[in-house]
């Protein structure tokens, strides 16, 4: 008879988990009638959506039902503005909108980075240098990509494992799935610093690029030619801020080809490509 009671209270806890609900902003938040994240973010666009479940925490074995719940948040996503999702765990309310913000600023910045460096004329430069170019134009598509997808993004405020003196860090996930972890100092940074870093980490998180340099400790750091630069992931963070410009020997020029402007909206940055 235990063994009957104890299996009846394993399935009804079960069903109460596996009876998940969409809820906006909170579990006590309008329910939106669905049951999964990616269908709710598709029809509330620009919306916080929480994914909630039941939890029973008393169960009565005389009548094998549960007689008290309680309500768990399991997931939250920021539906973005086109619909899909961005996952974010363990962040403040705060925090949250902020990644938001930085994740539509990287959006803009990851598709004019794209555009600029498939607009570029490189019929002028060494035949490796194009080859060079040829494989940035594949890093930045697939940055574009990542940020125009479901993704993950963990806030974490201690200042050391991966986020040991780091602003933020790809991390693996199972299935091949990539999240960003989001450190103390990015939510100091501006918008535009902020999209930056997430291009950086896209970088990663896409196409496998190497941290070998580091371009912001300041003008003269830039990339050269006598660097692998186009696996770096510091060379979109560095054209993303200062401008598209072709790395050399001493210097990283924007005067060494024609190179399209960045157009309305682009920030004041060296290299005379124009920062976006």
């Amino acid at each position: 008879m235990k063994k009957l009671l104890l299996s009846a209270a394993c399935v009804a806890l079960f069903s109460a988990a596996s009876g998940a609900t969409v809820h906006k902003e909170s579990c006590d938040g309008e329910d939106t009638g669905y049951k999964t994240l990616n269908k709710a973010c598709a029809n509330n666009p620009s919306t916080v959506l929480v994914n909630c479940i039941n939890i029973c925490t008393h169960f009565d074995f005389r009548t094998a039902k549960c007689t008290d719940w309680t309500t768990k948040e399991i997931a939250t996503a920021v539906c973005t503005s086109s619909g899909d999702k961005m996952l974010v765990r363990k962040c403040t309310d705060e925090q949250t909108e902020f990644a938001a913000q930085a994740l539509e600023t990287a959006r803009e910045q990851a598709q004019t980075l794209s555009d600029a460096l498939h607009a570029m004329d490189l019929s002028e430069l060494e035949v490796e240098t194009q080859r060079r170019f040829g494989y940035a134009k594949m890093i930045a598509k697939g940055a574009l990509n990542w940020v125009n997808h479901d993704r993950q993004f963990l806030c974490k405020m201690e200042d050391d494992g991966m986020c040991k003196g780091n602003a933020a860090a790809a991390i693996p996930l199972t299935g091949g799935l990539v999240a960003i972890r989001l450190c103390a100092p990015f939510f100091n940074y501006s918008a535009k610093s902020a999209g930056s870093v997430i291009i950086h980490e896209a970088t990663h998180s896409c196409c496998g690029t190497t941290d070998l340099e580091y371009y912001n400790s300041g003008d003269a750091d830039q990339p050269l030619s006598t660097q692998h630069w186009p696996v770096i992931a510091d060379t979109y963070t560095y054209w993303i801020m200062h401008g598209l410009c072709v790395p050399g020997e001493t210097e990283c020029s924007a005067d060494a080809v024609a190179i399209p402007s960045a157009g309305a909206g682009a920030g004041a940055g060296g290299g005379g490509g124009g920062a976006w």
